[in-house]
Formats: structure tokens, sequence, C-alpha cells
């Protein structure tokens, strides 16, 4: 085998076994998804299961026969048939084999009944709830393959709108991958409507399977075995930790918890939206700082967190450690470094660590001047995100980077796993969305989007925030686990981000 190309095992092959049945092995990045996703099975929920929101009108057809809401379900299941065959990997599945390794798998279908199947099983009317979001909180089903959801919303003096939820394994597609799929989506259920009986999804007969999608390491192009610049970046990323010059770091800033419960709750999400003044202003002013607001929000988060900290006899330096997660599609090659292939795992963990020290005063001391401190984190996180950023040989190091956190297949030897207590230092991440008018345009013919946004399912103890702007509005949210956190407790570190940040940036 050429050492300079992927192994041979992640091509799609037909199954030898299997009538209809193509099937690859997954990369590191896979691997690592599907690892947590069975160690967190004998929970009621998913391990970082993906779960995608849009809200949709049409007002065109607001008033108009009373058929058109069922052209409008119509409409996206035929989208939905039609996505099938663009990306036919929304319909394959992750399993384990016989050796404990992982495998994709994806099976053709042979009869129209067989695709009828398929839809009623992937396109569900979710009743009862008003709202995509209100579903979407309720601990809904975690399918083993992407779902969508569908909220008939009450009419409002005639206008239609339909909220969908993306429902899908982590292990399958990831978040931006699914902002691509609803902004393909999208586009199909607008042509479907405006073309009405002329518009025919292609046929599901076999041919999409050329449409499948490689997994990371094969969409970019890496060799199967390592080069001496990876193995030497490897190296210096292990040194740290194998001298032991971590032993007198500060102590971890930790959010604090609801301690008692071993078992994950309801994973729920709530959020934080912004004028689209309060956005223009915000977002000028990170500009004046070559900055933006993700560095800005994350640059809040340690002092956030320093607030909810009990204060000592003495004043400490605590640490908060985190990490960034890079889009890696810019490192792939074509086409997969575009929304042609949505349904992949086409992220990284930044490959070194990030780390804030901050003040926590003494008890009856007085408060830190935030706006300095803000002024100097979001320098140091403006400089880290830009490290990261520019690193010319990171894509090189994703699969590595994901291994080295992944537990071997020995964990889950004996099945069901147990399930992971909470962790004791649970700290706060963030996810940029960015501008997702770029990804899903507002305004397509007869749809209007509205609300797009994604979330990884938190099955444990600490916060995941979201960030991300559409229409002109920032919203800030948050996903946090019932068992350990509190909606009220998730908004007011929100709003005390949104403060930090905006008295950071003296507005």
């Amino acid at each position: 085998m050429d050492s300079f190309a992927p192994p041979p095992s992640l091509a799609w092959r037909r199954s030898s076994t299997e009538q209809g049945v193509w099937e690859r092995g997954t990369d590191e990045v896979e691997d690592a998804y599907a690892t947590w996703e069975i160690l967190y099975e004998s929970t009621t929920g998913m391990f970082f299961a993906i779960t995608g929101h849009i809200s949709l009108t049409f007002p065109k057809l607001d008033g108009a026969s009373s058929d058109a809401g069922s052209a409008i379900d119509d409409a996206i299941r035929k989208a939905w048939t039609a996505l099938r065959y663009d990306h036919p990997t929304i319909a394959s599945e992750t399993v384990v084999r016989s050796d404990g390794q992982f495998s994709k798998v994806y099976k053709t279908l042979e009869t129209g009944d067989e695709l009828q199947e398929w839809l009623d099983r992937t396109v569900v009317d979710a009743t009862g709830f008003e709202t995509g979001a209100d579903f979407a909180n309720s601990r809904p089903p975690s399918p083993t393959s992407p779902t969508l959801f569908v909220v008939s919303t009450p009419s409002k003096q005639g206008q239609l709108r339909r909220d969908i939820v993306l429902r899908s394994p982590h292990s399958i597609i990831d978040g931006i991958g699914t902002l691509l799929l609803l902004g393909n989506l999208v586009t199909y259920i607008r042509r479907a409507i405006e073309e009405d009986s002329s518009f025919a999804p292609p046929a599901l007969d076999g041919s999409e399977t050329q449409n499948l999608s490689p997994p990371y390491r094969s969409a970019a192009g890496l060799p199967a075995t390592p080069s001496e610049m990876v193995q030497r970046r490897l190296a210096e990323l292990a040194a740290p930790a194998a001298s032991g010059e971590d032993k007198s770091k500060p102590r971890t800033l930790a959010i604090p918890y609801r301690s008692g419960s071993m078992e994950p709750g309801v994973p729920k999400r709530t959020a934080l939206m912004f004028s689209e003044e309060e956005t223009s202003v915000l977002r000028q002013r990170c500009r004046d700082l070559q900055a933006t607001p993700t560095h800005a929000f994350h640059a809040a988060i340690p002092l956030a967190i320093r607030d909810l900290q009990a204060r000592g006899q003495g004043e400490q330096t605590v640490r908060y450690t985190g990490y960034i997660l890079r889009n890696e599609r810019a490192s792939c090659r074509e086409p997969y470094n575009t929304a042609q292939h949505p349904a992949t795992l086409y992220h990284s963990t930044s490959s070194s660590g990030l780390h804030i020290d901050v003040t926590l005063p003494a008890a009856g001391s007085a408060d830190p001047d935030v706006k300095s401190e803000f002024s100097r984190i979001l320098v140091r996180m403006r400089d880290y995100y830009h490290s990261v950023r520019d690193d010319a040989g990171h894509a090189m190091l994703v699969p590595y980077l994901w291994k080295n956190i992944t537990k071997p297949s020995s964990a889950y030897k004996n099945r069901p796993c147990p399930i992971p207590p909470p962790d004791e230092s649970p700290s706060v991440s963030i996810s940029s969305m960015g501008e997702l008018d770029r990804v899903i345009p507002p305004d397509q013919g007869v749809v209007r989007v509205y609300d797009p946004w994604v979330t990884g399912e938190e099955l444990r103890s600490g916060l995941g925030l979201f960030l991300g702007t559409y229409r002109g509005e920032l919203c800030l949210s948050a996903v946090y686990n019932e068992a350990w956190q509190s909606e009220e407790g998730t908004r007011e570190f929100l709003e005390a981000c949104k403060r930090i940040v905006l008295g950071g940036l003296g507005i």
C-alpha cells in the first residue's frame, strides 16, 4: 500500500455478503464520536447528538387554498428524498463490527415501499408542540441516522409555518455540516413548492452511492502513516505532559454544578438574542480591536466562571482551561470542501491547550477591574485563535489529535457500559457558527428562513455555548443538563457573559 495514500479500508465498497449494502471503515474523528455514543448508551439520550433547527414561513402562500399546508409537507418529503440522492450518507449508520471496530453502512432501496418506509421513519410529524424549540427541549428521540422532525406551528392569521428539527448521531454529521444540510434542504423545499408537480427528486436506484462521503482522512488526502513533520509535532505536544511541568499549575476554574445525581437528566437549550443595533455596535467594536465576537465571548467565559466562585481568606490565581473547534472543510480537496458533502465530520480540536489565568480576590476585598481584565484576556484569546487558524500543519495532525482523546475498543467490550459519572471540574466551551446567512440564505423565493441553530446534546455537568449571527442579530445560546445545571442559572451565565463583553468593549 502507498504510504502517501489514505488506507483502502476507508473507501466505500459493496458488501461481499449483503445485497445492496455499501460499507467502509471509519477514521479517527468518526471513531471518537462513535465511542462516546457507546459509552453513554445506557442513558436516555445520545452523547453529543446533533440537533439542528430552522423555522420556515411561506408568506406568498398565506391565505391560499386549504391544500397549501399539505403542499408544504409534501415538498419537505420530496426535498428530503432529493437530499438522500445528493448526500446518501444521511441514510447511513455507524455500526460496531465483531472485532470491536466501527464501520459506516449504507443500504440502497430496492422498492417504492422501502422508500416510503424510509420517509415515514425519517420525516416525522412532531405533534403536540408549538415550536421546534419546545420539541428540542422535550428529550426528543435519538435516531441512529439523521431524521427530520416537523412541527406544524399553530396558525396565526392564516400564516403558514413549519419548524424543522434535525436529530442525528454526531458520528454521522457535525455542526457546520448540519447547517450546510439544512441550507440544501431549504433550496429543495423552495424548488418543490415553486415547480409543483414538475419537480421530481432523482430516482434512488443505487446510482446515489457515487455521492457517498468519505471520512476526513480521505477527504483531506492524508497518508496512512504520519510524516516526519507530523511525528515531530506530536512529540512536541506530548512533551509537556511527559515532563510533568504542570504539577504546580493553578487550581482549575470550574463552573459550579448541582451535585447528587450520577446520571444525566434532560438535556436543554436556552438562548439570548441581541438586537440588530446591539449586534452592529458589538461587531464594529470587535473589528476596531482586530477581534471577533467569538474572541470576545470566549474571553468573557473565564471571568463569568470566576465570579461564581466562593472567595477564600487569601487571593488566588485560578486557571480556565478550554479548547476550540476548527472547521476543516477548507483543508479538504474538492468537492469535499463544499456543501456537496455536509453529512461528514470535517472538524478538529485545537492542538495546544488554551489556558487563561485570572485572579480570584479574597473574601471582603474589592472586585477586580473587569474592563482591564477583559482587555487582557481578549488579546490573549485573539492571538490564540489566530495561532490555530494560521497553523499550516494542523490539518495533518487532526486524526492523531482525535485518537489521543478516544478510549480504546476495550473500554466498551462489555456492553452496556456503566454511565460515566459527572465531571467534578466541569468547564464551559464555546462553538462559533459565524454568519449563518452565508450558509442558509434568509429569503429564498417562496420560503423565509428564521432562527437557524445547531447544538450537541449535553450529557455532562458543564455548559456548551454556541454563537451565531442571522438576519443581523447575534444569538448566544447554551446547552446544559437538568441533572446538574438549571435554566435560571444557565441564563444568568449567558447574561453575565453579555454584561462582561458589552462592558469590556465600552458599549
